[in-house]
């Protein structure tokens, strides 16, 4: 064999190496994509899973339902009763106010529970933040006692983020601990706390319109507006004294949350109040804050100050909501 024929054999040697070569790369890589792919599929994809989805939907529902939850608890009016027609003599009281919340234990969240309350105590304050957000969202009934536990967490902002937790988990057993935490040294936290007591309201923090009530007379401003905001879900006697003599407040934010929370506290008793505040109060603001709650409570002994506010007040956004006002108590006779 001569030196061409022997280098056109070894060519074609190395040839056939390389398509097979190239063969069996073309079979293995995929396959190895297959398999890195199933692995990485048997493994918990949080952000894709049918459980996020879950949880999101039901965060969506319970903001949605926080925003009903005021006007759920407010009482009917006189008058707005529907008797039965088989049974006039007793008409049937309609109850507005369901039992309190019974949190239960779902084991779909086990390892998030044993996740994030584990984070909640051990990890920086931005993660336990987050994990006190995440354990109110799995609404599991394990998350309430990690959540008070950790309102004595040395830093403020995670001891307000669990305050918030707990009021977005509404659970009874995290009454006592928020109204522990009215009295935090943090102002930010007290004022978180007093928003979650309202978030619970009456059904599930039976005592909290006497800590509310209290809060009132706090240092801060920002803290006594919450504590006012959150009395209007608590029907009186408990906080109706309390939020009558805060329409006084030096406090222009504090006098608006107040009026405002006598308009959803059915109580003919804060009529008279109401109006002298919308006739005097130095702040338009709190003037047509009043002038909406004599509409809400359907005041029909403030028709003729309601009718003169909205015609005389130096305010254009005032005599807007006195006229408003006043239709809806002209609507009521």
């Amino acid at each position: 064999m001569s030196i061409s024929e022997g280098s056109k054999v070894l060519f074609q040697k190395v040839f056939r190496l390389t398509v097979v070569a190239a063969v069996a790369v073309a079979v293995a890589v995929p396959a190895l994509a297959a398999q890195t792919s199933q692995k990485k599929g048997s493994e918990p994809q949080y952000v894709n899973s049918e459980r996020a989805k879950k949880q999101a939907a039901e965060l969506a529902e319970y903001k949605k339902q926080q925003e009903k939850k005021r006007a759920a608890l407010k009482p009917l009016r006189q008058g707005d009763e529907v008797p039965s027609p088989n049974k006039p003599e007793a008409p049937q009281q309609v109850s507005t106010e369901p039992g309190p919340t019974e949190l239960k234990t779902d084991k779909t969240y086990d390892q998030a529970i044993a996740y994030h309350g584990g984070r909640l105590s051990s990890g920086t304050a931005k993660q336990k933040e987050h994990s006190a957000d995440a354990l109110a969202t799995t609404g599991d009934a394990r998350a309430v006692p990690l959540l008070v536990a950790a309102l004595n967490d040395a830093d403020p902002s995670v001891r307000a983020a669990v305050a918030e937790a707990l009021g977005n988990l509404a659970s009874p057993e995290g009454a006592a601990g928020l109204a522990k935490a009215l009295k935090d040294q943090n102002a930010t936290v007290r004022a978180t706390a007093a928003e979650s007591l309202g978030a619970l309201g009456p059904r599930n923090a039976p005592k909290g319109a006497e800590a509310l009530a209290s809060a009132l007379k706090d240092a801060d401003a920002g803290v006594r507006a919450a504590a006012a905001s959150s009395l209007g879900a608590y029907p009186p006697p408990g906080s109706f004294d309390a939020l009558l003599s805060a329409l006084s407040d030096s406090d222009e934010s504090v006098r608006d949350a107040v009026a405002e929370a006598l308009g959803y506290i059915d109580d003919q008793r804060s009529v008279a109040r109401l109006v002298e505040t919308m006739r005097r109060d130095q702040s338009p603001l709190v003037r047509s804050t009043a002038a909406s709650s004599l509409g809400e409570l359907g005041a029909r002994d403030a028709a003729s100050a309601l009718a003169d506010a909205s015609r005389r007040d130096a305010d254009a956004n005032v005599r807007a909501a006195a006229s408003e006002a006043l239709k809806m108590v002209n609507a009521n006779q």
